[in-house]
């Protein structure tokens, strides 16, 4: 999620993570997120039609009877689809990536944590790991939520000015507010990322970021 998409006439470059977390929702060979996900996977262009068609099929599985396990997943990767297309509330794409990267960083530490004393690998080397997490629990995002209007009233203005004037003051390329969220919840988090926020003169609240805040359980990666 650290650069921004590069579009090109009718082609969309597509993020490998969300390419690898698209690779599980195609009903076969013939169906336009198989294809959205094999092109993007090898680092290739995706024509816009197909992207679109991709997004339609997931879009179709918001409230799904057949879904409702997974809609956290579902309509964090239609929010991140819609970003790249810039479509979508911002807020809430900002809110859905901030909370995907806060949860899946906070699952890797306690995954590390449970590792420490054996000598299992945590997780598969190489791995994406905003995409082999466990999808994001409701609890992490209701945090997220709150913490952005925290974030917002700290600063005395809403969370899409901040967006807003922030990419276009220091942003030398388009970012989408999928990125933003990601860029902020890294500097919450804090590891920084690519942005000073702090820097700037934006006052950061405390974020809760341990495991054991959103989870009952400790859910493995599955590969």
């Amino acid at each position: 999620m650290n650069a921004a998409p590069e579009i090109e006439e009718d082609n969309l470059k597509v993020p490998k993570h969300l390419a690898i977390r698209l690779s599980g929702w195609h009903s076969s060979m013939w169906c336009p997120c198989y294809s959205v996900s094999s092109r993007a996977y090898e680092g290739h262009p995706v024509d816009r039609d197909t992207f679109e068609a991709a997004l339609a099929k997931m879009k179709d599985c918001i409230d799904s009877p057949h879904h409702l396990e997974h809609q956290s997943e579902v309509l964090e990767i239609v929010a991140e689809m819609e970003s790249l297309l810039g479509e979508g509330d911002a807020t809430e794409l900002i809110v859905r990536s901030f909370a995907r990267t806060m949860w899946t960083d906070s699952w890797a530490r306690e995954a590390e944590r449970q590792c420490e004393d054996t000598d299992k690998s945590p997780y598969p080397a190489g791995s994406q790991l905003d995409a082999i997490a466990p999808d994001t629990p409701d609890s992490a995002t209701k945090a997220v939520r709150e913490y952005v209007e925290e974030f917002a009233k700290l600063n005395s203005t809403s969370l899409s000015c901040i967006y807003i004037q922030y990419i276009y003051k220091k942003s030398e390329e388009a970012i989408t507010p999928s990125e933003f969220g990601h860029e902020l919840a890294m500097s919450a988090i804090g590891y920084g990322g690519d942005f000073n926020f702090e820097g700037d003169g934006l006052k950061m609240p405390y974020l809760e970021t341990d495991y054991w805040e959103y989870a009952s359980e400790f859910e493995a990666d599955d590969e």
